[in-house]
């Protein structure tokens, strides 16, 4: 944990710096600008050979864009981050909360109530009770895993099956089977094993629905009622390969008009 809030204070530290480079830039143009317009005839100008001047409209000019384009080659967006507080103790988070794997060491975190013990979950810390949300998880070669969502109600204390019954709505793979955390499991055939796994939630619709993203081929869709929060839901049981929330790609487009 120390050492996740350490990674973001050195991230929030970074984009301090870089704002107060492009504060003092702009500074420095102003007075530029300032001292071009006190010129008081065009005889005071001395001649110039062209492309000598200053290009103003270079750095003023979309300067927040360029702001934004420099943190986004160094800051990747995730939409689902991992929530420490609830992570069991024999998991390993990553320090940017996007992945996580079993370990065989438990380790001395506080018994709160929103943490899984013993079972070896971790919930995202985003909660939804509305609107559309999507995010792809990488399963690589996992060999036991399970992804979805869990109702804030969910029992965190006692090991239960991650089974719709117990308020989650997920898919599993086991023994090398893949299954639907229905009552009783329901056997999924695929045709591939998917290296990813996207999660689409529609609250609203009461939609959760697991496709494989390389060909979006569709996993399983359960139908039911949103009625209260539910959280991403990851849980483990592998130490050799952990589950990763992948990045979104963010993309701007530019419009000219005629």
């Amino acid at each position: 944990m120390k050492s996740a809030l350490s990674s973001l204070h050195e991230k929030r530290d970074a984009f301090d710096k870089m704002k107060k480079n492009y504060e003092d830039t702009v500074e420095y143009i102003q007075k530029c600008k300032s001292t071009l317009t006190r010129a008081s005839s065009p005889s005071d100008v001395p001649v110039m050979a062209p492309g000598a001047l200053l290009d103003v409209a270079k750095y003023l000019g979309s300067l927040n864009f360029h702001v934004w384009e420099k943190m986004h080659k160094t800051v990747k967006f995730t939409p689902v981050t991992l929530d420490p507080n609830t992570a069991a103790p024999w998991l390993v988070l990553s320090d940017d909360l996007t992945s996580v794997c079993d370990s065989d060491e438990k380790q001395k975190l506080p018994d709160n109530p929103e943490r899984f013990d013993p079972d070896t979950g971790v919930l995202g810390r985003e909660s939804f009770t509305s609107g559309k949300h999507a995010w792809d998880v990488n399963v690589g070669d996992n060999t036991a895993w399970v992804v979805g969502v869990a109702k804030e109600s969910v029992q965190r204390k006692e090991k239960v099956s991650s089974v719709l019954k117990n308020g989650y709505l997920s898919v599993y793979f086991y023994h090398k089977m893949y299954f639907a955390g229905t009552s009783p499991l329901t056997r999924l055939n695929l045709k591939r094993n998917p290296q990813r796994i996207r999660v689409q939630l529609d609250c609203d619709k009461g939609r959760i629905s697991f496709y494989d993203p390389h060909d979006n081929t569709h996993i399983y869709t359960f139908k039911h009622a949103i009625t209260e929060k539910v959280f991403p839901y990851f849980w483990v049981g592998c130490q050799q390969c952990p589950l990763t929330v992948e990045p979104l790609e963010v993309s701007v487009k530019a419009v000219e008009y005629l």
